[in-house]
């Protein structure tokens, strides 16, 4: 990554050195935010990121073109479809996956739903994902 980053995440790329990886899922949660979405490299064109938010009902999914805290600012991210942005932020983990390989994701699970929906909201984006894999 070039710089210093969490010792958590200096031991897993110290790990992970040297190792194929072939996926990353990166569980996060937006304590601000009100509607879940996936954040994918922009030069990842497997479809995972695409076919697993579909899983999720449409009102669920972030519209990043009408959400207005992107709106008011240039945004890191690039809307793919409702639910689903790029990043190329560098000097993240997902960075990292990316560049040896893996299909990375980031999800983001919104602050403001209740914790059990964002827990199966999670699942069926993971298991989604992971058919979507299988299909590869």
């Amino acid at each position: 990554r070039g710089e210093e980053g969490p010792a958590r995440v200096d031991a897993l790329e110290k790990w992970l050195d040297g190792k194929d990886i072939f996926a990353h899922f990166d569980l996060h949660q937006a304590p601000t935010k009100s509607h879940f979405f996936a954040i994918r490299m922009s030069n990842d064109n497997s479809g995972v990121a695409e076919g697993a938010i579909e899983a999720l009902p449409p009102g669920e999914r972030m519209q990043l073109t009408t959400y207005e805290p992107y709106m008011s600012r240039p945004s890191k991210y690039t809307q793919i479809v409702p639910g689903v942005v790029s990043s190329d932020n560098p000097n993240t983990f997902k960075e990292f996956t990316a560049k040896r390989g893996a299909i990375s994701l980031t999800m983001e699970a919104p602050g403001r739903y209740p914790v059990e929906l964002a827990r199966q909201n999670y699942l069926k984006f993971l298991m989604a994902a992971i058919d979507h894999l299988n299909s590869l």
